[in-house]
């Protein structure tokens, strides 16, 4: 006869989970082992394309991924005691993990957004950018250093939803974490690659919204990506960023519906 086998303890991002979601899962399973929990790592509907390309980047470093089918029909047998939500507060983002999320025993969500009527309970943070800063902050908090692969994972997070520290919610939080992870001996290589700059801080604010904003939308064998955004004014060089956004996610293709006063702009970027 199997014996029973102790409640899961799931890690969880948001759908379609970005270097944020993933650095800051990463952070958030380093310090559910250290507590002497073996935590699955789940990603509602998969990643988005650059994240799933940061762990091919790191080979047989990068962490593992539970699978979705398997760890449902783990969950439905041992039942789950605790969850730990990253870069979203919002029960709605989880995918098929909604209802489990919201009946666990316990849930706590790591999360930089604005606060909502209706959020999960949220673990105590100092203002920041990154969920992926929140979670390096806790780790150094309780004496943890995650291997080289997890501090380069949680950076990209920290550079990404920062804007390389150039988006206004950029905090001295951010900036702390950022030391720590190099000191773990994150990779700036891979940021540098993963994550080129050469654009100001209004350009990457919007590149950031743009990829915010995308919702995925079947086209035939393929999934375009469609964003809506409004504007104060005019964007100049748009189809560049919205190129730009493409390319950093490595979607095949990104449809821009663009308001901007009493005028609406369509920008492909294919």
């Amino acid at each position: 006869m199997t014996e029973p086998q102790p409640a899961l303890v799931l890690v969880i991002g948001h759908r379609l989970a970005d270097l944020d979601a993933l650095g800051a899962m990463v952070g958030a399973a380093a310090l559910e082992r250290a507590a002497g929990r073996a935590p699955l790592l789940i990603a509602p509907d998969g990643l988005a394309p650059k994240a799933a390309l940061a762990l091919r980047r790191l080979g047989e470093a990068a962490p593992a991924l539970a699978d979705e089918a398997d760890a449902h029909r783990a969950a439905e047998l041992n039942g789950v005691e605790r969850v730990i939500v990253v870069d979203t507060a919002r029960v709605e983002r989880l995918g098929s993990w909604t209802g489990l999320a919201s009946a666990a025993p316990r849930t706590l969500a790591y999360d930089t957004h604005p606060i909502q009527p209706n959020d999960l309970p949220r673990a105590p943070s100092p203002p920041a950018a990154a969920a992926s800063s929140l979670l390096a902050l806790a780790l150094h908090d309780q004496g943890i250093a995650p291997s080289a692969a997890e501090a380069s994972l949680i950076l990209l997070g920290i550079h990404e939803d920062s804007g390389h520290f150039s988006f206004p919610s950029t905090s001295t939080a951010d900036h702390t974490a950022a030391a720590l992870c190099l000191g773990w001996g994150a990779s700036l290589a891979l940021v540098a690659e993963l994550l080129p700059r050469g654009m100001n801080a209004q350009q990457l604010d919007l590149i950031a919204r743009l990829r915010s904003a995308a919702e995925p939308a079947p086209c035939g064998e393929a999934t375009v990506y469609v964003s809506a955004v409004d504007l104060d004014a005019y964007a100049g060089q748009l189809g560049e960023l919205v190129s730009a956004a493409r390319e950093a996610e490595g979607w095949p293709a990104l449809i821009v519906i663009a308001g901007a006063g009493n005028a609406v702009n369509l920008t492909d970027g294919l």
